[in-house]
C-alpha cells in the first residue's frame, strides 16, 4: 500500500503570466496594512521564476522578505479563511515557506516587523 502526501497548492500553476502577479504582489503588500508609502517592492531576479510564480522583495526600513506570487488572476490566488476551499487556491512562497495568501500575509508582516526571524 502506497501513501502519498501532497502540498495541496505547491505545484504550478496553467497559463501564468507576470502582469498577474505584478498586480497581485501590490494587493498582498496592501492586505499586509503597514501603509502603502512605508513599503517597497523590487522584483527579484527574474532568471529565478518558474513553477508559475514570480518573485518579489518586500521592504520595511531595515527588514525584508521574498514573496513568491503565482502569476494567475487574484481571484484564484487571494484565499480568505471561512470563504474558500484551501486545495482550489495555490500557496505563495514566503521566504521558501508555502502558505496559502492570509498565512502569507500575516507572516510576511511579521519579518517586516521584526516579530519574526
Amino acid at each position: 500500500m502506497a501513501i502519498y502526501i501532497m502540498n495541496a497548492g505547491a505545484g504550478a500553476g496553467a497559463d501564468p503570466m507576470r502582469q498577474h502577479a505584478d498586480d497581485n504582489i501590490v494587493t498582498f503588500a496592501a492586505d499586509m496594512g503597514l501603509g502603502k508609502s512605508r513599503i517597497r517592492i523590487e522584483r527579484v531576479d527574474p532568471r529565478d521564476d518558474g513553477h508559475g510564480r514570480y518573485g518579489y522583495e518586500i521592504r520595511l526600513d531595515d527588514h525584508k522578505t521574498e514573496v513568491w506570487m503565482p502569476g494567475r488572476p487574484i481571484e484564484q490566488v487571494r484565499f480568505r479563511r471561512h470563504l474558500h476551499v484551501p486545495s482550489d487556491f495555490p500557496c505563495l512562497y514566503v521566504d521558501g515557506l508555502s502558505r496559502l495568501w492570509c498565512y502569507a500575509v500575516e507572516m510576511a508582516r511579521d519579518r517586516l516587523l521584526g516579530v519574526a526571524a
